[in-house]
């Protein structure tokens, strides 16, 4: 595959740019060259496919999270990228160098493991510094530089500690230091987060985040954790069975999944069998609903979806469209929300999230009867194979 054909079918995955025509503002897909690209990556142990024809193009200075759940062959193309672990057949692009067969040590990266896989009876100086002693850079240049990025990632003066003498999150920055002193100029993390506690991960992806923006670093990480790459990444890719389901930004991804299996993995969703049963109406458990475009599914079943943010509860008027009776079955309090299992007979269930401030002053208990609302806008169709 040429380069300039490369170029023409990755365009549309990166950046959008406004247009004026005829006095109008309008969006439209501007060519970005893209500075990492896979094409049809494939990588088999035996008969078992890891990765199954993965394409997709990333943009230099995005950061870019591969999400989905164990197995799915996330950390297994971040392997191949890195020339860890060679894919069966594909290539890979880095600015426009083929980097397919090339060993890790030509390619331009650096690399933060679960672990950190930081050496214990080496200093923090000198876990830093390992990369560039390699490179032969001179001692002076190497202080400096190991002094700079210790202000960076928030341990000044830390230069003779031991990883044993540091907790988990201060080990995390030490790796996060190591693998930018080279200055490559991409990053690949692999669930870097995972072994700290709740608190540390919240604080550390911020300031991950930050410094990713500061530097205009590209950076790829590898999650199962799909609160971290909604908070930091530019584009999140789904994937699942060694496949990408969906690339997009995480409002995209959230909002508009294009599958029952994105609708699940990101965020809580209802999901309730349907059948068509007239232009813009569906049926789900004898009850119809209200459902632009459900037209394009007539003939066939599938499945509705809604989030449960966007099941109103408060404010419901007999004249609204799609309103049901329901009975509480279960609320559970999160805080800023208070969660409600909603029933409505034998055949519906439902998940509705209300916001606190609705709810002041109401006294929800099971067993309560309740009038709802399905936000038309909001309802998502899918077919029985369980796509859009």
């Amino acid at each position: 595959m040429s380069q300039a054909h490369s170029l023409d079918l990755f365009s549309d995955q990166l950046s959008e740019g406004p247009a004026v025509d005829g006095g109008a503002a309008q969006m439209h897909r501007t060519p970005s060259p893209p500075y990492l690209q896979v094409f049809d990556l494939v990588k088999k142990y035996g008969t078992f496919s890891a990765l199954d024809g993965v394409s997709l193009a990333i943009a230099a200075g995005e950061f870019i999270s591969f999400l989905g759940p164990s197995g799915c062959g996330k950390t297994t193309l971040l392997r191949a990228i890195a020339g860890l672990d060679f894919q069966t057949s594909g290539s890979l692009y880095q600015d426009g160098a083929d980097i397919s067969w090339l060993p890790p040590d030509q390619r331009d990266f650096g690399i933060v493991f679960q672990s950190y896989a930081l050496f214990p009876n080496l200093t923090v100086a000198e876990n830093i510094a390992y990369g560039l002693e390699n490179q032969g850079t001179k001692k002076h240049q190497i202080a400096e530089r190991v002094a700079g990025l210790l202000n960076n990632v928030g341990l000044p003066g830390a230069e003779k500690r031991f990883p044993g003498q540091l907790s988990g999150g201060q080990q995390q920055r030490v790796a996060l230091a190591r693998a930018l002193a080279p200055s490559p100029n991409l990053l690949l993390l692999d669930e870097p987060l995972s072994a700290l506690d709740a608190r540390v991960r919240v604080h550390l992806r911020r300031e991950i985040k930050a410094l990713q923006h500061r530097l205009g670093i590209t950076t790829i990480m590898v999650t199962h954790d799909q609160e971290e790459a909604m908070t930091m990444a530019d584009r999140i890719v789904v994937m699942n069975q060694g496949r990408i389901e969906q690339i997009g930004t995480p409002r995209e991804i959230y909002e508009n999944p294009v599958s029952v299996f994105v609708a699940q993995f990101v965020g809580t969703i209802n999901l309730l069998p349907f059948t068509p049963c007239g232009p813009d109406t569906v049926e789900v458990a004898g009850l119809k609903f209200r459902c632009p475009h459900s037209g394009r599914h007539k003939g066939t079943g599938g499945v509705l979806a809604i989030r449960p943010e966007d099941i109103e509860c408060t404010d419901v008027h007999d004249h609204d469209a799609n309103c049901i009776d329901v009975r509480v079955e279960s609320s559970e309090f999160l805080g800023a929300t208070m969660r409600l299992k909603l029933v409505q007979g034998p055949d519906l269930a439902l998940i509705a999230d209300v916001p606190i401030r609705a709810l002041r002053g109401s006294d929800i208990r099971p067993g309560q009867a309740m009038r709802v609302r399905l936000d038309a806008e909001r309802i998502r169709l899918f077919d029985e194979a369980g796509n859009c």
